[in-house]
C-alpha cells in the first residue's frame, strides 16, 4: 500500500478535467514489488520547478513595485504562478500560497517600520493578503473545469479577489497589479472608466495570453506535466485568445491617447502644501498627556514652514497643513449639549476655540486648511476624537470641518479589542489612541479675489487608497461636484522607506479616475500636486525619492479638469461584473462534474 495521500477520484475535486497520466516507462516488477518505497517520487520529482515557479512569480510582481519599479515586470510576473495552476502535481496550492507569502510579506515590510510591536501586524497582513493567490488558484482551475478560456478566468479571478481585498475586514487596497503602472499614461486612462480594476484586468488578460501559448512549447508542458494542446481548448482557440487580448491592449492604449488629447486644464488657486519632516515615532509620544520636548522641537518646524508660505509673493490662496500636524487641537460642543454641563476649564477651552479663525485671519491673511484632532465634548464632559481637516477662511469664519471616513485598523484604532484581548499584543500604544469615524464629505468652499468660488474635497491619509471614499465628491447626490481634491497625511511613521513613493503612486489613480487634480500635503513626503491625467506637475524635490525627508513648501497652481468620468458615476462596476463571470463559471463546472459522473455511472451499469 503506497503511503503517499490518495488520489482522488473524482477528477473534479483537483479543478481539472480527466487527463491522461504522465508519459514514462511501464512500471516493472521490481517497481511494483518496491511500490512503498516508490510511491512518492513523482510528487519528488516536481519539488523545485514548483517552488521555483512559487518564488519566481512573487518575486517579479514584488519587483514591479517601488523601489524596484521593474513595472514591464508585472506583463509576465503571473506567468510561473499560472504554471502552477496548471500543472498536474500535488503541492499547487500550497506552493501559490508560497507565491503570495513571498509577494506580501515583502512588499509590505515597511509596516513593520511604525514600532517593534507592529512586527507581529506586518507578518499577519502578509499571512492574511496570501490567501487571495490561494483562493485564485482554486477558482481558475474551477472556471477551467467549466471551460472559460484562460482569457476570461484569469483577469475576472485576479480583478474580482482585488475588488474583495480593497473591501474585505476594513480593506487593504494596496499592491493591486495596475499600481505597477502608474507611470504609463496612455495605459492608466481607462481607470476613468473602470477604477485601477480596468488596468488590473488588461495585464492580467496579458498574462493570461503569454501562459496560453507557453504551455504549447514541449519542454514547458514535459516539465511541468502540462496537457496535449488539444486536451482542453478547441484548435482555433488560443487564436482567438489572441486576437481578443491584442485588440483589448490596443484598445485600451487608443483611448488614453484619446483622452490625454483632449486636455484642457484652466489655472486654478495657487496653493502652498507644507512639507515638514517629522519622525512621527517621536511626534507622537507615548501618551496623549505626555509631554515630550522632541515633538516640541519638531512641531515648531511647521510653524516655521507656515511662516515660509506666509512671506511668498503672491501670497497663496490656500496654505495645507498635513494630517495631525497642526501643534493644536479643535473642540466643539455636541448640538445636544447645553454649555451649562461643561466644567468652567472645559468652557474656556471652547471660548479659545472659538477665537482662532478671527485671530488666523489677521494673521495669515489668506485660507488655510489645518490638518489636526477635533476633540466633541458629549454628556458629563465626555470627549469623542476624530482625525480631521479644518478650513479657517482668511475672513475669519470657518469654513467647514471634514472627519476621516475610513480610521486605519491598529493606527487609529484596534479591531475587537473589546472581545479578543490578544489584539492589544498588535497594538503600537499600551492606551486607547482610537477615534471615532466621520460621517458625511465635506465641500470646501474657497474663494478667490476675482469672485471666482472652487469647491473641494479632503481625504486624510489612506483614505486615498479607497476608490469611493474619493469619488463620493463627484456625486451629484453627496452635493455638487469638487473642483479639485486635496489629500493630507502623515507618512511620518515610516522614516523614508518605499512606502513613500507606493502611497504617491497608488494615489495618481484617484487623480485619473475622477478627473480632478490632488494636491497631497505629506509629513516627510512626498507632496506633491497631479493633474486629472494622473500626471505629477510639481515635486519638492528632482525626483520622488529626493522629495522625502526634506522639509519644504511646494507652491504651485492647481490645474482644473472640467472632463467627465464615468467611475465616479458608476463606482465598482468591474469588479461586481468580474465575480458574476466567475460565479457563472463555478456553476458551469458543477454541472460538468455532475454530467460526467452521471455518464460514469451510465457506463457501470451497462457493464
Amino acid at each position: 500500500m503506497a503511503h503517499g495521500p490518495p488520489q482522488p477520484a473524482d477528477p473534479s475535486a483537483d479543478g481539472r478535467p480527466d487527463q491522461p497520466e504522465a508519459a514514462g516507462p511501464p512500471a516493472t516488477s521490481a517497481a511494483a514489488a518496491d511500490a512503498p518505497a516508490n510511491a512518492d517520487a513523482p510528487a519528488r520529482r516536481w519539488v523545485w520547478p514548483v517552488l521555483l515557479a512559487a518564488v519566481g512569480s512573487g518575486a517579479c510582481l514584488r519587483l514591479a513595485h517601488f523601489p524596484f519599479s521593474l513595472a514591464e515586470l508585472a506583463w509576465v510576473a503571473l506567468v510561473p504562478w499560472l504554471l502552477l495552476v496548471e500543472a498536474r502535481t500535488r503541492g499547487r496550492l500550497l506552493a501559490s500560497y508560497l507565491a503570495g507569502l513571498v509577494y506580501f510579506v515583502w512588499a509590505t515590510q515597511w509596516v513593520r517600520v511604525a514600532d517593534p510591536r507592529m512586527v507581529v501586524t506586518w507578518l499577519a497582513l502578509g499571512v492574511y493578503c496570501a490567501g487571495y493567490w490561494l483562493a485564485a488558484t482554486w477558482l481558475i482551475g474551477r472556471l477551467r473545469r467549466g471551460w472559460l478560456p484562460w482569457v476570461v478566468a484569469v483577469p475576472a479571478v485576479w480583478v474580482g479577489l482585488e475588488y474583495l481585498r480593497a473591501h474585505a475586514l476594513t480593506g487593504f487596497g494596496w499592491y493591486f497589479l495596475a499600481h505597477t503602472q502608474h507611470a504609463h499614461l496612455p495605459l492608466i486612462q481607462i481607470a476613468d472608466l473602470g477604477g485601477a480594476y480596468a488596468v488590473s484586468f488588461v495585464l492580467a488578460s496579458v498574462n493570461a495570453l503569454a501562459l496560453v501559448w507557453l504551455v504549447r512549447v514541449g519542454p514547458v508542458r514535459r516539465w511541468f506535466g502540462q496537457p496535449s494542446p488539444g486536451e482542453r481548448d478547441r484548435p482555433g482557440l488560443p487564436w482567438l485568445s489572441t486576437v481578443w487580448v491584442v485588440a483589448l491592449v490596443a484598445g485600451t492604449l487608443g483611448y488614453g491617447e484619446h483622452r490625454l488629447g483632449q486636455e484642457q486644464f484652466t489655472p486654478g488657486p495657487r496653493v502652498a502644501l507644507l512639507q515638514p519632516s517629522i519622525d512621527q515615532r517621536i511626534s507622537a509620544g507615548r501618551d496623549p498627556g505626555e509631554v515630550n520636548p522632541a515633538q516640541t522641537s519638531q512641531r515648531g518646524q511647521v510653524v516655521q514652514l507656515n511662516e515660509q508660505a506666509l512671506a511668498l509673493d503672491p501670497l497663496p490662496d490656500l496654505i495645507v497643513w498635513p494630517e495631525t500636524c497642526y501643534p493644536d487641537d479643535w473642540y466643539r460642543l455636541a448640538p445636544d449639549v447645553p454649555l451649562e454641563w461643561l466644567s468652567p476649564q472645559d468652557r474656556e477651552v471652547l471660548r479659545r476655540c472659538a477665537a482662532w479663525p478671527e485671530i488666523a485671519a489677521s494673521k495669515w491673511r489668506t485660507n488655510a486648511l489645518l490638518g489636526l484632532n477635533t476633540y466633541v465634548f458629549g454628556a458629563n464632559g465626555l470627549q469623542t476624537r476624530y482625525n480631521s481637516a479644518l478650513l479657517l477662511r482668511k475672513d475669519g469664519t470657518v469654513g467647514g470641518r471634514y472627519d476621516k471616513f475610513h480610521p486605519v485598523p491598529f493606527g487609529e484604532y484596534l479591531p475587537f479589542r473589546q472581545t479578543i484581548p490578544l489584539m492589544r499584543l498588535l497594538s503600537p500604544y499600551d492606551f486607547d489612541y482610537s477615534i471615532e469615524a466621520g460621517t458625511h464629505p465635506t465641500r470646501f468652499p474657497l474663494d478667490m479675489p476675482d469672485g471666482t468660488r472652487y469647491f473641494f474635497g479632503v481625504i486624510i491619509c489612506y483614505e486615498d487608497t479607497d476608490p469611493p471614499l474619493a469619488r463620493q465628491y463627484l456625486r451629484a447626490e453627496t452635493g455638487p461636484p469638487v473642483d479639485f481634491l486635496v489629500n493630507i497625511t502623515n507618512d511620518g511613521w515610516f522614516n523614508g522607506t518605499e512606502e513613500h513613493e507606493e502611497h504617491l503612486a497608488i494615489c495618481r489613480f484617484r487623480a485619473v479616475e475622477c478627473r480632478r487634480s490632488v494636491i497631497r500635503s505629506a509629513n516627510m513626503g512626498i507632496s506633491a500636486i497631479i493633474d486629472g491625467s494622473g500626471r505629477v506637475v510639481a515635486l519638492p524635490g528632482p525626483s520622488w525619492a529626493e522629495s522625502k525627508r526634506i522639509a519644504t513648501v511646494l507652491t504651485d497652481t492647481v490645474p482644473i479638469d472640467r472632463r467627465h468620468a464615468i467611475y465616479p458615476h458608476w463606482g465598482d462596476w468591474l469588479g461586481q461584473a468580474a465575480w458574476l463571470v466567475v460565479a457563472v463559471g463555478l456553476v458551469g463546472g458543477f454541472v460538468r462534474d455532475w454530467r460526467e459522473r452521471r455518464h460514469r455511472r451510465q457506463l457501470v451499469a451497462g457493464a
